[in-house]
């Protein structure tokens, strides 16, 4: 029996890694097919098929480009002569990241792309027009533990979480051409689930998280529960005045996904956290609430709702149950997040990548904040 490979050879020379670029969706320059399309690795761009009537064929005669890789199986060819060769494994690493257990325990903290080093999980997003909302939403989420493990060992059959994981796989990549990656697939695959609620032009990083969670994936470790103990308080009028009856409470257990405080002005976090105490009254219109985290999830999501500054403590008391932080969100020119790395903090702002003061970061107009279980 002959060898399947003894045909093939190696033309690795003709490769221009500087051009190539995986992140746009997959579809041919001249028929918009997304089917059976190759990408030249000589210029770049995307063809489809082989046959001698095909645009990838006409492309390498007409250019004597003749290296090209099938995103469907990634093979590697040489056209005209519609030959297989060798595979190019770094060129499949940049195009579709894969992981085992071990290599998650064995990623590198720092990598080099094609000109510089960079620090691995901690690569820009572009922000193509205004989609910087849902950017950092996807760093925050790369960066839980059990939810980036899961992208980067799992196969989801949703189209939206395909699109989410394999983001977040080249996210965390250490072999990357470029240290910056563009959303195109997955925020095409979000505008489509959404029916257009988000899209590039627009959309909120509370809302699109909210959203991002309901549609199902791994996100367990994000949801807790609250009893809530709610008191009716009803008008009574008597003789002389309106007196107000307090009537039976009422006590339900919740799911949440995360928590919201009010933010009247300059504050410390921990004293707006006690309106989960169980014990702080909660006046509302017709009644006085008290809250008590039941069930602590192992990261805590809190949306820190108004106009003054919060100040965040290095560890966080939630009903007996100790947080540290390892990510915000906030507004500045546009959406940026602040995330832990093993030597401190990291800014991330589309493509600008820097290290961050604890000092500033804790003292910062913050909007989400998320919590882990503190591993003290």
């Amino acid at each position: 029996m002959s060898n399947p490979f003894s045909k093939r050879r190696r033309v690795d020379g003709e490769i221009n890694r500087e051009v190539l670029d995986f992140d746009f969706a997959k579809i041919c320059l001249q028929t918009l097919s997304s089917t059976n399309v190759y990408a030249c690795l000589v210029c770049g761009k995307y063809f489809e098929g082989r046959s001698p009537s095909s645009p990838a064929y006409k492309h390498a005669v007409s250019t004597n480009h003749q290296m090209y890789m099938s995103f469907a199986t990634e093979k590697f060819y040489e056209l005209p002569q519609d030959r297989e060769v060798l595979p190019v494994q770094d060129v499949i690493d940049y195009y579709n990241p894969r992981y085992t257990p071990r290599d998650i325990d064995l990623l590198p903290r720092i990598s080099f792309d094609l000109h510089k080093k960079y620090l691995v999980g901690y690569v820009g997003l572009n922000n193509i027009k205004k989609n910087d909302y849902a950017n950092v939403v996807v760093q925050v989420l790369a960066h839980i533990e059990p939810v980036r493990n899961y992208y980067l060992l799992e196969t989801p059959t949703n189209p939206l979480n395909v699109h989410l994981g394999l983001l977040i796989r080249k996210m965390w990549s250490p072999h990357l051409f470029k240290s910056h990656i563009a959303p195109h697939e997955f925020m095409n695959s979000v505008s489509e689930e959404s029916k257009k609620r988000f899209t590039l032009e627009k959309g909120h990083p509370k809302l699109f998280l909210l959203w991002l969670l309901n549609r199902g994936g791994p996100y367990e470790c994000l949801r807790g529960k609250v009893e809530v103990t709610s008191t009716p308080i009803v008008p009574h009028e008597g003789k002389d005045k309106v007196e107000f009856v307090t009537l039976e409470e009422k006590t339900t257990v919740l799911n949440f996904w995360f928590l919201s405080v009010d933010v009247p002005g300059e504050v410390d976090l921990q004293e707006l956290m006690k309106k989960y105490d169980g014990e702080t009254k909660t006046q509302g219109e017709n009644d006085v609430k008290t809250y008590k985290v039941v069930v602590p999830p192992k990261y805590l999501v809190v949306v820190l709702e108004g106009v003054g500054v919060v100040k965040l403590p290095s560890v966080l008391d939630v009903s007996g149950t100790k947080y540290e932080m390892v990510s915000a969100i906030k507004k500045s020119s546009g959406w940026a997040v602040s995330l832990r790395s093993e030597s401190g903090w990291v800014l991330i702002e589309d493509l600008q990548v820097k290290s961050q003061s604890s000092e500033l970061l804790f003292l910062d107009k913050n909007y989400i904040v998320v919590w882990r279980l503190s591993r003290e």
